[in-house]
């Protein structure tokens, strides 16, 4: 099977002979690109899967900047989404399902088509790449790369197969999606899939079952971020629910590799957001921070540094008012500590300490300020 994606000029070529390998150039240089963010998003039906993710895309949870979202569609249900709750963001609908056919005389071949028309559509965005892109449906996604894989291999729809490395090539077909989405988009891929139970066995017994996401072993190993999609039953109506179950990334970062700030939203390990009405939240996009007037205001109002010890100033006037020496005593006296008048002029609490300090005969005497001086 012809790939249908163009070479790059860095690609290295390994379809000519072995004989042509030892001569190779290959690029030494360290990665020092940004990887991409990928999410998968589970949940039973009807619990607000594609709903949660346009939140994050369109950055009204996680404090992603908003952007370009281009969503493949397989179950017919996206545009909905689109239409009902984001009319206005920058999201953009195709229907993965344009070209698969269910009838057992074309499914095989028609599953062919529909890989290589995931592969054009992914390439035609090269030159204008999104933000986001969506997977909707990821169970109908994986099964039609399985009618791929059948049409290779010689195989009908429903054919047992004896040799099972042939799944390996529907594994091949999905990463071989995936790879390509990161390279197109900007900042990162997110799939949407069904929840099926997991169970938990200890001594040979079932002890209880969980809910985890429904995709094959390539996705599993490709996600950084997994949400759990709920739903519950409220006073006023269905309260949806998105709860992080899991996260690699401790902080993130914007699509200029700067970290993006905590905020009440961010997909941090074990948080749960109810996502019922979010998107009503206008959402925030990427737009350099310009100062208002009043901020600079206040930062043209804020004294320097330098001029913050006044207090010395003030307490040389109060010692010459107080003490007020004659002109034998300027020479003497000034040069007295300060802390004495400083304690004077700043708290009685302070006197008092000073002059409990100085044993007198009579305590009674201990606020005679001439007594204090020296006088």
């Amino acid at each position: 099977m012809d790939d249908l994606l163009p070479k790059e000029v860095e690609t290295v070529d390994v379809s000519r002979g072995v004989e042509d390998l030892n001569r190779i150039q290959f690029d030494l240089s360290p990665d020092e690109t940004r990887g991409k963010l990928v999410i998968t998003d589970h949940g039973e039906k009807g619990a607000g899967k594609t709903y949660g993710i346009f939140l994050i895309t369109t950055g009204r949870i996680g404090g992603f900047p908003a952007g370009k979202t281009v969503a493949i569609s397989f179950d017919n249900k996206t545009k909905i989404t689109k239409e009902q709750h984001f009319p206005n963001d920058d999201i953009t609908v195709y229907d993965g399902k344009r070209y698969y056919r269910e009838d057992p005389t074309q499914c095989t071949r028609s599953g062919m088509m529909t890989y290589k028309y995931i592969q054009k559509l992914l390439e035609s965005y090269k030159s204008d790449q999104p933000d986001w892109i969506v997977f909707d449906g990821f169970t109908v996604m994986a099964t039609i790369f399985e009618m791929a894989m059948r049409y290779q291999h010689g195989l009908q729809p429903s054919q047992g197969i004896a040799n099972l490395n042939v799944w390996k090539d529907r594994a091949r077909f999905v990463q071989d999606i995936h790879n390509v989405s990161c390279r197109i988009a900007k900042y990162g891929v997110a799939y949407v899939t069904y929840s099926e139970k997991s169970e938990i066995v200890e001594s040979g017994t079932t002890v209880s079952k969980t809910d985890v996401p429904k995709y094959i072993d390539v996705v599993m190993q490709e996600t950084d971020v997994v949400l759990h999609s709920t739903k519950a039953k409220g006073k006023d109506g269905d309260l949806f629910y998105l709860r992080v179950e899991s996260t690699k990334y401790k902080s993130y970062t914007d699509m200029e590799g700067k970290p993006i700030p905590r905020c009440d939203t961010t997909l941090e390990q074990g948080r749960t957001f109810n996502i019922s009405k979010m998107a009503e939240i206008t959402p925030k996009k990427q737009v350099p921070h310009v100062k208002t007037t009043t901020e600079l205001m206040i930062e043209n109002m804020v004294p320097p540094k330098k001029e913050e010890p006044v207090v010395k100033e003030v307490i040389k006037i109060t010692e010459l008012k107080i003490v007020k020496p004659t002109e034998t005593s300027i020479s003497t006296e000034v040069k007295k500590p300060i802390e004495e008048v400083k304690t004077v002029e700043i708290s009685k609490l302070v006197e008092q300490k000073l002059v409990e300090s100085v044993k007198t005969p009579e305590p009674k005497k201990k606020f005679e300020i001439p007594n204090l001086l020296g006088l």
